[in-house]
């Protein structure tokens, strides 16, 4: 269980640091956050789980802003492989950054860009649902997985659901990739951020 929880916390830090950042230079998709939430209990999970464009929010900014920017890396087995038509000798350590992949026009239509809608109503700008894996795959993937989009969607909903965000006066965030590094989970920099109660 200790596992569980240490895994989800060390995405779930990162992944909201990003997601607010995104919120805070973005305040429509934040407004329609705001617009999904009304009526109902930002804590229900249930309903939270299914609110369309909080969870394409979310989905764009882990797709974005990994917490795994660089991932793993695998080994080829001894005899090699060939790897997309590119042979590839054995023994060779093999790293696919996540960060690179999220962005391939080739799997996601205008993948510089914010755009929650493509993961529910304009999936024609998800080219290659295969290539978004922000816990990984397989016996790679994360354990704290469950544990960590749990906490992410409620967060965001409580969050958004009594208070605007915004850049504190003068700043604009930018510290938060500037100063970013990657040490196996991504280590955003400082956001600073005004949290202004809604009417």
């Amino acid at each position: 269980m200790q596992e569980l929880i240490q895994a989800g916390s060390d995405t779930t830090a990162p992944t909201l640091t990003f997601l607010f950042y995104l919120i805070a230079q973005n305040p429509e998709d934040a407004n329609k956050i705001y617009a999904e939430l009304t009526d109902i209990d930002p804590m229900d999970l249930n309903i939270v789980s299914t609110l369309p464009h909080l969870n394409g929010t979310i989905n764009e900014a882990m797709r974005l802003y990994s917490v795994t920017p660089t991932t793993v890396s695998r080994q080829t087995p001894p005899q090699g492989v060939m790897l997309g038509g590119t042979w590839i000798p054995g023994n060779t350590k093999v790293i696919s950054p996540r960060w690179v992949i999220f962005r391939r026009e080739d799997c996601f239509v205008r993948g510089e860009d914010f755009v929650p809608e493509r993961w529910y109503s304009k999936p024609q700008m998800v080219k290659q649902r295969r290539a978004f894996a922000p816990f990984g795959t397989g016996r790679a993937s994360c354990v704290g997985q469950g544990l960590a989009i749990t906490q992410i969607r409620l967060v965001l909903a409580s969050v958004v659901k009594r208070f605007h965000v915004q850049f504190l006066p003068g700043n604009d965030g930018s510290e938060v990739l500037k100063d970013m590094r990657d040490q196996l989970t991504a280590k955003p920099g400082e956001l600073r951020l005004a949290f202004k109660r809604r009417d």
